[in-house]
């Protein structure tokens, strides 16, 4: 069935007259079986001054018919998304399209707003994962000059300075299709060497992007690329990053200076601490302990984990007794700003993996080691003692056993054997 068309049409609004200079606002009206709608283009002129067989200015015109212009085939171009995507033609989804201005339909634009929000929300890991994908999207576009427009813009301002921002390519919603996704794939995969992972990890926030605009009227659900055949691709199960309880016990009584004793201790808290991330345990405070138990919340999931101090842990921290701080580690002061917490704790996690790297061969662990492989380590153990997948996901904060299953690997050799003694 054939769809019935909707026509847009530039007009002097008549009926409503600025008594401080004359002059009448120009509107788009856009019309739709009998019912019309106007739009305002910001916009105005006089009687005398409006051409109405052309529906533009006669005099001072250049500027303003410029702007008329572009206003006129925004609304033709969308009109016709509406006949080239067989979609019954709505005022309210052409408002919301007419309303956003050419440069937020600019894909990495819509990115742009997306990490401001999620920065003024303090989610600054989020703001991180979406920044990380506008960028891959700038170097996929943009040729191999882009990174390094954008490394120097990014220096001067952290050391603020002032700074030309780079330009970034154009991306419109209506270029991203599977082709496009695809290709963006093969990019990441093969030009950046990126596993299945990360390229999922590059992904997602654009798939979200997409939704989102859907949602504010930019693109129609029927042309979303990731409804019409593209498919973020399933890495295949990762290697088990944990280590056994004998090369934690090596890490925890490896004999060293002051400064890698301390990187190392963070590493072990982590692994006795149920597996808690770096965040959680740099914001610990003493007020965090009492009656020999340390209670905290989370920071990812707000989740509150109270759990009693065991000798192991009481030797750590009873090292850091005389810091003269509401912190029980030395890395955060009372003064930072979200951001300023996240940039201390992630500078500290790198000399972390440094440290863990540099005695990786001395204690017989692998060199790819971080401080992640605490929290598997963790899980790992508890595992291969005989404790339920559900315990181990409450101890953990996971949501979903599944995700405790990613930690846990497989039961070691010696336990199975242990097994199978008792048939």
């Amino acid at each position: 069935m054939k769809l019935k068309r909707a026509t847009a049409k530039i007009v002097l609004a008549k009926h409503k007259v600025s008594k401080k200079t004359g002059e009448y606002p120009i509107k788009l009206r856009v019309t739709f079986e009998g019912r019309s709608q106007y739009f305002s283009l910001g916009i105005k002129t006089t009687i005398e001054n409006w051409d109405e067989t052309t529906s533009r200015i006669l005099r001072d015109k250049e500027r303003k018919n410029f702007l008329i212009n572009q206003k006129d085939t925004i609304a033709q171009n969308i009109l016709l998304d509406f006949e080239r995507e067989g979609t019954p033609f709505g005022f309210r989804v052409f408002e919301n399209r007419f309303g956003i201005s050419q440069v937020s339909r600019n894909v990495l634009d819509e990115i742009k707003l997306k990490i401001q929000e999620l920065e003024e929300e303090n989610r600054l890991g989020t703001a991180s994962n979406y920044k990380d994908c506008m960028y891959r999207l700038e170097d996929f576009k943009g040729g191999p000059g882009i990174a390094k427009q954008r490394a120097k813009y990014s220096l001067a301002l952290a050391n603020g300075k002032e700074a030309t921002p780079y330009k970034q390519p154009k991306i419109s919603f209506q270029d991203i299709d599977v082709r496009f996704l695809e290709e963006f794939q093969n990019y990441l995969s093969k030009k950046r060497g990126n596993s299945k992972s990360t390229i999922g990890f590059y992904m997602r926030p654009l798939r979200a992007i997409i939704k989102n605009a859907i949602k504010k009227g930019l693109i129609f659900e029927n042309n979303d690329p990731f409804k019409k055949g593209f498919k973020i691709q399933s890495a295949k199960p990762s290697k088990i990053k944990s280590l056994t309880h004998d090369q934690m016990m090596a890490i925890k009584s490896f004999q060293a200076d002051d400064s890698v004793r301390k990187n190392l201790d963070l590493f072990v808290l982590s692994y006795y601490l149920d597996g808690s991330n770096l965040t959680d345990i740099a914001q610990l405070q003493w007020s965090n302990i009492s009656n020999g138990r340390i209670s905290f919340n989370r920071a990812k999931t707000g989740k509150i984990l109270d759990i009693e101090i065991s000798e192991n842990v009481a030797e750590i921290i009873t090292r850091y007794s005389n810091n003269n701080s509401n912190y029980v580690f030395p890395i955060l002061s009372d003064d930072l700003t979200p951001k300023q917490i996240r940039d201390r704790v992630h500078g500290k996690l790198k000399k972390i993996n440094a440290t863990l790297k540099s005695i990786a061969s001395a204690v017989g662990i692998p060199e790819d080691v971080t401080f992640y492989w605490a929290r598997h380590s963790f899980a790992a153990r508890l595992y291969n003692m005989g404790v339920s997948v559900s315990t181990i996901s409450e101890m953990m904060t996971h949501s979903d056993m599944r995700t405790t299953k990613n930690y846990i690997g497989r039961l070691d050799k010696s336990h199975l054997d242990d097994v199978r003694k008792n048939l």
